[in-house]
């Protein structure tokens, strides 16, 4: 069941479509031995999202600050943990 209950396998399969309008796609006029085997020239695709391609510095700089917060919530669990042991210290002392 691939790990997913109620799930019927059997069920009507949704069509897979594509985000490229046929009319980016490339005809080959050949269609014979010299032709090309159907799919798109990679080189001619232009990009369809709005935003920016990200530079490695900023997924570099990104990364570091997730980093840096890791690191803080793992000193800040590793200081409460310090915590609750020394009061459990103290109060079976005590």
């Amino acid at each position: 069941m691939n790990g997913r209950f109620g799930f019927d396998p059997n069920a009507k399969k949704i069509k897979r479509t594509t985000s490229i309008p046929e009319s980016m796609i490339p005809v080959s006029g050949g269609g014979g031995a010299g032709g090309s085997s159907g799919g798109a020239d990679g080189g001619n695709l232009i990009r369809t999202c709005s935003l920016p391609a990200e530079s490695e510095e900023e997924w570099r700089k990104r990364k570091e600050l997730q980093t840096q917060r890791r690191m803080e919530a793992r000193r800040k669990r590793n200081e409460k943990q310090r915590n609750l042991r020394a009061m459990r210290e103290r109060s079976n002392f005590g």
